[in-house]
C-alpha cells in the first residue's frame, strides 16, 4: 500500500490481512517476475517519486498517475537490486516491530540490567545500529535503481536536488 498522504514520495510499505481505501491505496505486481518487495523497493526509489512529481500537478499520487510510472521488469541482472530491497524491508519490519504503538510489535527479552538507565541505552544503541544499516542499504538500492535506468550525472543530480540525498548516501 502508499499513502495519499507522503507529500511527494511513494511511501510504500507492505501489508497483510488489511482493507484498502482510497486513502490507502494498494499496489500489487501483476506477473511473477516481481515479488512484493521488489516492487515496494522500486516504488520507493527517488526515480520513481521524482517521475511522478512531473506527471501530477499534485504531491499526491492518485492512481491515475501511479499506473503511469515508469517500472522496469525485474530481470535477472538486478539480483543485487532484489537482494537489497528484501533486507531493507526485513531490516524495516525489525525497527516497526521494536515499537510499541505499531500492530506489529513484539517484546525481546533484553539482557538483564540493573537499571532503567541501562535498558534505555541497550535499546537506543541497538536502534541506532539497525537504523545506520537500513540507510546504507537503501542509498545503494538508489544507485541500483539510476544505474538500471542509465542515469546520467546530471539526470541523477536533478533527481536529488528534486527528491534531497539518501541518508546514507556518501
Amino acid at each position: 500500500t502508499y499513502t495519499l498522504m507522503a507529500r511527494g514520495s511513494m511511501g510504500c510499505r507492505l501489508s497483510d490481512n488489511c482493507i484498502f481505501d482510497d486513502a490507502g491505496i494498494s499496489v500489487f505486481p501483476k506477473t511473477d517476475d516481481i515479488t512484493r518487495e521488489n516492487l515496494a523497493g522500486l516504488l520507493n526509489s527517488r526515480f520513481i517519486s521524482f517521475s511522478l512529481r512531473t506527471i501530477t500537478q499534485d504531491l499526491k499520487f492518485r492512481v491515475g498517475y501511479v499506473v503511469l510510472a515508469p517500472l522496469v521488469s525485474m530481470q535477472p541482472d538486478l539480483s543485487t537490486f532484489c537482494n537489497y530491497a528484501t533486507r531493507a524491508i526485513q531490516i524495516k519490519q525489525c525497527l516497526v516491530s521494536q515499537d510499541i504503538t505499531e500492530r506489529t510489535f513484539s517484546f525481546f527479552d533484553a539482557p538483564k540490567f540493573t537499571s532503567l538507565k541501562m535498558i534505555t541505552k541497550h535499546y537506543e544503541c541497538r536502534y541506532y545500529y539497525i537504523t545506520a544499516i537500513l540507510h546504507n542499504i537503501e542509498s545503494r538500492i538508489e544507485s541500483e535503481v539510476f544505474g538500471h535506468y542509465n542515469l546520467s550525472e546530471k539526470d541523477i543530480k536533478t533527481i536529488i536536488t528534486e527528491t534531497d540525498s539518501p541518508v546514507g548516501w556518501y
